[in-house]
């Protein structure tokens, strides 16, 4: 009879330390799904701020020239002759011409090396010379940036070649991260009048 009783008792106490252990392993299981959904949540909120951070920065993030910027742009002549924005892309390179629309000295050409976009119409380009301007052009000043506004696919864009407001007005910089670094959307302002952006239009 005692030997019954203590093999009754030794079963219950393996049944109760299994079912512990099941327990157990279920609370573990149920805390590395919270540790989990807490580190997800924590890595989400931390990639947000930093997006957040980095608008409030106003730093050039890095993009592409957008494909229907490709092709010649014209400003209607009024009188001044008619310039124009001439952008090629053969395989990974792309090539910007200015055609200063008169014996000026403003036409130049060059490789596009650095694009951010702002949103889907606006941005900055900057293009590193092949053949700098005659007028204005300074020896080592190799980077010249323009902002592009109200950008409508093969329609029409507002083209700006960027300048200092006063002498000396070119605004041009010797290296590319000193371009990236000068040219942000919050200093458009200072190197081009934005009451004046000129519209360009798409040639067929």
């Amino acid at each position: 009879m005692l030997y019954s009783i203590n093999s009754l008792f030794s079963r219950r106490f393996l049944f109760f330390g299994k079912e512990l252990r099941m327990f157990s392993f279920q609370q573990k299981k149920s805390l590395k799904r919270a540790l989990l959904a807490i580190l997800v949540f924590g890595l989400l909120a931390a990639f947000l701020a930093g997006c957040k951070i980095i608008g409030e920065l106003d730093i050039n993030i890095p993009g592409t020239l957008p494909d229907g910027l490709v092709g010649e742009w014209f400003a209607v002549d009024e009188g001044y002759g008619s310039d124009g924005f001439i952008i090629t892309k053969t395989g990974s390179t792309i090539t910007l011409e200015y055609d200063g629309g008169g014996p000026y000295g403003l036409d130049y050409t060059g490789t596009i090396r650095f694009v951010s976009n702002y949103d889907t119409k606006s941005g900055v380009i900057i293009i590193e010379y092949e053949t700098p301007p005659d007028s204005g052009y300074e020896s080592g000043k190799e980077f010249h940036a323009i902002y592009y506004l109200d950008f409508k696919p093969e329609t029409s864009v507002e083209l700006n070649n960027t300048a200092n407001s006063s002498e000396p007005y070119n605004a041009d910089t010797a290296t590319l991260i000193e371009a990236v670094s000068k040219f942000s959307k919050g200093n458009m302002g200072n190197y081009m009048d934005i009451s004046v952006s000129t519209t360009y239009f798409k040639q067929p």
